[in-house]
């Protein structure tokens, strides 16, 4: 079953189930300046849930249906794994007082088992802690819809809320066997019962209060791609056929393959496309700044796969006719990609020849030449086997350089690679970003678990 046909029947199957299908807001998110990007399909209905009449005026219907374009960058670094992205379709189906638990679990179950033939393999129920009562509603469905392994949980089962406020509730996990025969959170199902006043991070600190809905809220999330590799039976999201043209261009062009490099490559790519197409232009801030890394990451991986110049002309292509069906804007704004692009390729040109002068300067060191880049400076090797990871980290701080192209630069000239004192330093950066600018790169799921 290929990927259009799958998305295709998850939005009838909710049609005909009196859902109004709604199309994908875009990844920049209107009035939520708490977060840089639409990271979850309930997001463009936060207000409803706290509002549930305003559904009727706006949809006509209070329960509606979405596949959702979502971009993520909490997890960057597991990018290249089996199942992490940062761009991602979340498919989800929503209630602000229309149906209750049962309907949504009921409906989860019927497209999982009978809609997709897929076999269940268990599901939690949130145990109950502190205000949050035990959901025992939701075992005791399950149970009558015949699934025998029912798990209770604690805190990854109460879900939210995105962003600095906003409704939250505990939740129902689906999990399902994937191509290796482990278990794998398809679907997510939220019953949003509360109001938090804070974020999630001060929820869990005991410095946020929840406050009891007037109506039951339900905000279901599946992430697409994971769906895919389960029901077309892949051992990772990136041999769907989603993936499956991009990957193969990649290996075609490279003259130095490595399968993780050509998974970094062909997310980021495939992210920063999206984001492009809802206006985003790269920048040393905000939004622009997530763009730039995402392709600075690209731009970095291509020259260690030593893929040709320009390559990314032909991914561009690849994914429109991957995607032209659903979302046809991509070609038509393709000559916006070419420009931004150009750009971002042009400004990396001074980083990448940085890594060749840190190329040069380690081979002096190899020779006993220098021992420092100029006195006073921090020794490029931390011993006369291993590269100084701090000097590695200052180098990517002033000049731009990425850590993984010097690294990768250091191991070919022999050299090992103080990579914990690199991390650390990497660490401190982040956490000092994040104090920064609170909340606003926040790209995980609010509970801030990795199943989904």
């Amino acid at each position: 079953m290929q990927s259009d046909e799958i998305r295709s029947r998850f939005l009838k199957f909710f049609e005909k189930r009196g859902h109004k299908i709604i199309p994908s807001s875009s990844l920049v998110p209107e009035n939520d300046p708490s977060v840089l990007f639409t990271t979850a399909g309930m997001q463009q209905f936060k207000n409803y849930y706290t509002n549930p009449k305003s559904a009727d005026k706006d949809f006509g219907n209070r329960n509606i249906a979405t596949a959702q374009k979502c971009v993520r960058t909490g997890d960057i670094d597991e990018v290249g794994d089996a199942t992490h992205l940062t761009f991602f379709e979340m498919l989800g189906n929503f209630s602000f007082g229309g149906y209750g638990r049962r309907e949504a679990i009921t409906y989860a179950h019927d497209f999982i088992t009978k809609e997709l033939g897929l076999e269940i393999s268990y599901v939690t129920f949130y145990k109950g802690e502190g205000v949050v009562p035990r959901d025992e509603e939701s075992k005791d469905i399950w149970a009558e819809l015949g699934v025998k392994d029912i798990r209770e949980d604690g805190n990854d089962v109460l879900w939210g809320p995105t962003g600095d406020s906003g409704p939250c509730g505990p939740t129902t996990e689906i999990y399902c066997k994937n191509a290796d025969g482990q278990n794998v959170e398809i679907w997510n199902i939220v019953f949003n019962e509360y109001f938090c006043d804070g974020s999630r991070e001060k929820l869990d600190k005991g410095e946020a209060k929840l406050k009891k809905l007037p109506v039951l809220g339900i905000d279901t999330g599946m992430g697409f791609e994971r769906l895919l590799a389960t029901v077309q039976k892949k051992k990772s999201v990136y041999e769907t056929d989603l993936f499956e043209p991009i990957m193969c261009l990649v290996k075609e062009k490279s003259a130095n393959y490595d399968l993780r490099s050509a998974s970094i490559i062909s997310d980021h790519f495939r992210a920063a496309v999206f984001i492009i197409i809802d206006g985003v232009m790269s920048s040393n801030s905000g939004r622009g700044y997530i763009l730039r890394r995402l392709l600075r990451r690209v731009f970095t991986k291509a020259s260690m796969t030593e893929l040709p110049d320009n390559f990314w002309i032909e991914l561009i292509k690849i994914i429109s006719e991957i995607y032209n069906k659903t979302y046809p804007e991509i070609e038509s704004k393709s000559v916006s990609f070419v420009s931004v692009i150009k750009e971002e390729e042009k400004l990396f040109e001074k980083p990448l020849d940085g890594a060749e002068v840190y190329r040069l300067d380690l081979e002096a060191a190899k020779l006993g030449v220098i021992k420092k880049r100029k006195s006073g400076t921090i020794p490029i090797l931390k011993n006369e086997n291993t590269a100084s990871g701090l000097y590695i980290f200052k180098n990517f701080e002033r000049y731009g350089i990425p850590t993984d192209l010097s690294i990768s630069v250091a191991k070919q000239l022999g050299f090992e690679v103080a990579e914990e004192e690199l991390n650390k330093a990497l660490k401190e950066h982040q956490e000092k970003s994040r104090t920064a600018s609170t909340g606003m790169f926040k790209g995980g799921l609010a509970n801030h678990n990795e199943k989904t």
